[in-house]
């Protein structure tokens, strides 16, 4: 609602969500993270087209990390069952996304960690003031 209010300008978010918006010309979809088109929403662009710095689209499972690695490993092994069967796909299809469960824990906390070096220096040196 904010959005469509004018304030924030602008917001990333999942089709599914916003695609009764974008029907009634309510908000613009400027572009989509996934560089395939999505059958419901075959005009709206990649962001790659345009911006082809655009990261591919991350959902993250986030624990303690004095969680057991024996518990992580379940955990991991568990939801990449989950994301594997056809009724997940399905869904997962519906909102424009698939799942692809391919980094294991310990290289995806170097990867969290350098997100977080290297956009903390991208906002800082663009000087775009923090909003709490």
């Amino acid at each position: 609602m904010d959005v469509i209010a004018g304030e924030p300008a602008m917001m990333m978010d999942a089709l599914a969500t916003m695609q009764g918006q974008i029907k009634e010309n309510q908000v613009r979809a400027i572009g989509r993270r996934q560089p395939e088109a999505h059958r419901t929403a075959p005009d709206i662009p990649a962001i790659a087209e345009t911006v082809p710095a655009i990261p591919r689209p991350l959902a993250r499972l986030h624990g303690a990390g004095r969680t057991p690695p024996e518990i992580v490993n379940r955990l991991q092994a568990e939801i990449a069952k989950v994301l594997a069967t056809p009724e997940v796909k399905a869904l997962l299809s519906l909102a424009g996304r698939r799942a692809v469960l391919r980094v294991r824990p310990r290289a995806f906390g170097t990867f969290l960690n350098d997100e977080i070096d290297k956009w903390g220096k991208a906002i800082r040196s663009a000087g775009v003031p923090i909003q709490e």
